[in-house]
């Protein structure tokens, strides 16, 4: 069910991802097939980093089985592989129109990726205790 507090954590997520996507576009807008190889990386990593917040509402990844859910580790795998399969490996670059990124490049797009990481924990952290506090009333 989709309600107020819910749609805007999607909302915050959404503008996270997009702002991250478009500032690391910008950031590389001297070389457009690096900005665009670059924002397309940083919108796949979001989103293969974000589906680990979307295992639960309120509880930390930290507290949960990191590798109960052998389907989606392996779906995440196979989904790594192939961005950087289609980015690295030369006779798929005209294809998709991309160019290759160097290993300070690839790091770049994992830690601003992160940053929806760090969100969702602080969010659900102030959430349980907005919880916990709620219970003690």
């Amino acid at each position: 069910i989709i309600n107020a507090k819910r749609f805007i954590n999607w909302l915050i997520t959404g503008l996270i991802i997009g702002g991250g996507t478009f500032l690391m576009f910008l950031l590389n807008l001297g070389d457009p097939v690096k900005a665009r190889t670059m924002a397309f990386c940083v919108l796949v990593f979001y989103q293969l980093v974000n589906v680990f917040n979307c295992r639960h509402d309120d509880k930390s990844l930290f507290h949960l089985k990191p590798f109960s859910n052998k389907y989606l580790i392996l779906a995440v795998v196979v989904s790594l592989a192939l961005q950087i399969t289609v980015v690295q490996i030369a006779f798929l670059q005209p294809i998709f129109k991309t160019t290759a990124l160097s290993l300070r490049e690839w790091g770049s797009v994992l830690l601003l990726s992160l940053t929806v990481f760090v969100y969702e924990e602080v969010r659900k952290s102030i959430a349980r205790k907005y919880a916990n506090k709620k219970k003690q009333s």
